[in-house]
C-alpha cells in the first residue's frame, strides 16, 4: 500500500518518489506500507538523508543569556523514537523542515532527571532529593523519592486540602541538534525466536528461522548540542532560597545520562552513549582557503594532505565534510578515490576528527 494518492505520486516521480527530498516526510508520510518492501523503505529514507541533509544552525542559541551548552558526541550508534513510526519499530526523530536527527527537550529532560534519580538511589540523602525534585520538578515521578520527599519537608504538604504540592521544575531543556551533517543508516536486529515471542511455542528453541528487522539510526560519531535555560525568575529563586543552582546541577546529571546511561533506545545493546567532544577547530584562514575551492580541485588536494601542516589539515577536513558530493565519492573509495579515502581516514584519526 502506498501512502499517497496519484496525484501526489506523479508529482513525486511515481511509487517510489525518487524527486521526494524530505527526510522527515519520507519516513513519516510517504512510504509503501508491505512488510516485503520494509528494507527497501528503510533504504530510501536513508539515501534521501545523506542526499539532501542539512546542518543544523545553531547560532541562535548564542545570544541567549544564562544559556548552559554541553556538546557531545555519540560513541556507537543512536535510536529516538523507534516505536513512534508510520514502519513498525522503524521510526527516527527528524527535523520536519530541515531532515536532520535531533533528541526532543523532552527525551533529554527525562535521561537527565533518571540518572539523577539513579544517583539519589546510590546515596539516598535529603539534599539530594530535595534538588532533583526544585530542579526537575514536584512530584518527580519516582515513588520512593516522592515519598521521602514527602516525609522531610513539610512544605510541601498543603494543609488546606491535604495533598501535597505540585510545581514545575527551573530549568528548561531544549532539543539537542546535531553540531555538523549527520550520517543515517540501515540497521539490524534478528529475532532469533518469533514462535516463543508470539506465546505459540513455551520455551525459546534455537531451530527457528530468525525474523530480521530493519530501522533506521544515526551513525557513530556525530555531535550533538545539548542546551539548557534558565527558567526566568524561578532558578535564581531557587539559588537565593536553597543555596545551590539548578542548571548546574541539571548539567550534570544530563552529562550522566549522556557517559553512563545513555539516550534513546537499546541503551543495553550499546546505542546512545556518548562522550564529551573537544572539538579540533582550525583556524579560519586555513578554512577559507580550502572552502573556497571548486569541487574538482578540492578532490584533488587530498593527495596534498600528507605535506600540510596540522592546522591546514584541520581546515581541509571542515571543507571536504561540508562538501557532501565530493566526500561521498571519496568514502566510496572506488579506484584512484581509494588512496584519497586512506589519506583522509588516517589524517583525521591522526587529528582526532570523527568522520561521519
Amino acid at each position: 500500500m502506498v501512502t499517497a494518492t496519484k496525484q501526489v505520486q506523479e508529482a513525486l516521480g511515481g511509487d517510489h518518489f525518487p524527486k521526494l527530498t524530505s527526510p522527515s516526510l519520507r519516513l513519516e508520510k510517504f512510504v509503501r506500507l508491505e512488510h516485503a518492501n520494509k528494507k527497501n523503505e528503510i533504504d530510501a529514507v536513508v539515501n534521501c538523508h545523506n542526499t539532501h541533509r542539512q546542518t543544523a544552525d545553531q547560532r541562535r542559541f548564542n545570544d541567549i543569556p544564562g544559556a548552559a551548552v554541553l556538546v557531545m558526541q555519540l560513541q556507537y550508534r543512536l535510536i529516538v523514537n523507534q516505536a513512534g513510526g508510520v514502519l513498525e519499530n522503524a521510526g527516527l526523530c527528524l527535523h520536519r523542515h530541515f531532515g536532520f536527527p535531533y533528541i526532543p527537550g523532552s527525551a533529554v529532560k527525562g535521561a537527565a532527571r533518571h540518572a539523577a534519580w539513579c544517583n539519589w538511589n546510590d546515596d539516598p540523602n535529603q539534599e539530594q532529593a530535595l534538588r532533583i525534585a526544585l530542579t526537575f520538578g514536584f512530584p518527580t515521578g519516582d515513588p520512593g523519592l516522592d515519598e521521602s520527599l514527602r516525609k522531610a519537608f513539610s512544605k510541601l504538604f498543603d494543609k488546606n486540602n491535604g495533598t501535597f504540592r505540585t510545581f514545575a521544575g527551573t530549568v528548561s531543556f531544549l532539543p539537542a541538534w546535531p553540531t555538523r551533517k549527520t550520517r543515517l543508516v540501515t540497521d539490524i536486529v534478528n529475532c532469533h525466536h518469533p514462535k516463543y515471542y508470539d506465546g505459540k511455542q513455551e520455551r525459546a528453541t534455537d531451530d527457528e528461522n530468525p525474523n530480521p528487522q530493519f530501522f533506521p539510526a544515526v551513525e557513530q560519531g556525530a555531535s550533538f548540542e545539548f542546551v539548557l535555560l534558565p527558567v526566568r525568575g524561578r532558578t535564581d529563586a531557587v539559588k537565593a532560597a536553597y543555596g545551590f543552582d539548578p542548571l548546574d546541577f541539571a548539567m550534570k546529571a544530563l552529562q550522566d545520562a549522556c557517559e553512563i546511561h545513555g539516550l534513546g533506545a537499546k541503551t543495553a545493546a550499546g546505542y546512545g552513549w556518548f562522550e564529551k567532544y573537544i572539538a579540533p577547530d582550525p583556524s579560519e584562514e586555513s578554512y577559507r582557503k580550502f572552502s573556497q575551492l571548486d569541487d574538482t580541485t578540492l578532490s584533488a588536494k587530498v593527495m596534498e594532505l600528507a605535506e600540510m601542516h596540522d592546522d591546514e589539515k584541520l581546515g581541509f577536513l571542515r571543507a571536504l565534510l561540508e562538501r557532501d558530493f565530493v566526500y561521498a565519492q571519496i568514502q566510496r573509495g572506488k579506484r584512484k578515490n581509494k588512496q584519497k579515502k586512506e589519506l583522509v581516514q588516517k589524517t583525521a584519526a591522526d587529528l582526532g576528527v570523527q568522520l561521519p
